[in-house]
């Protein structure tokens, strides 16, 4: 189910963008209702929703949908590492 959120873009040393949005928790899903055109900004350094008193990052290939934790395998061992992956099974980031 879609909540209200509030999705923020960090730029160029600190300088935040902040835009209502609808984040789906399930599905990881973020819709930024009112994109804004900054075009003083040149270096995004990240970016996040916040919900519930946390800020979830948001993948930095498809910006649609929030990052979660994965357990991988060590190619070096029998130990588990954990990584962020987007929640999007299908984004370029996960191949």
């Amino acid at each position: 189910m879609k909540a209200n959120s509030i999705f923020v873009s960090v730029w160029d040393g600190g300088q935040e963008i902040r835009s209502d949005a609808f984040y789906d928790a399930v599905t990881g899903e973020v819709d930024v209702l009112h994109a804004l055109n900054a075009p003083e900004v040149r270096v995004l350094e990240q970016e996040f929703v916040e919900f519930g008193g946390d800020e979830i990052p948001v993948c930095r290939s498809c910006h649609s949908y929030t990052l979660k934790s994965a357990m991988v395998a060590n190619p070096h061992g029998s130990d588990l590492n954990e990584i962020q992956v987007c929640s999007d099974a299908e984004c370029e980031s996960n191949q």
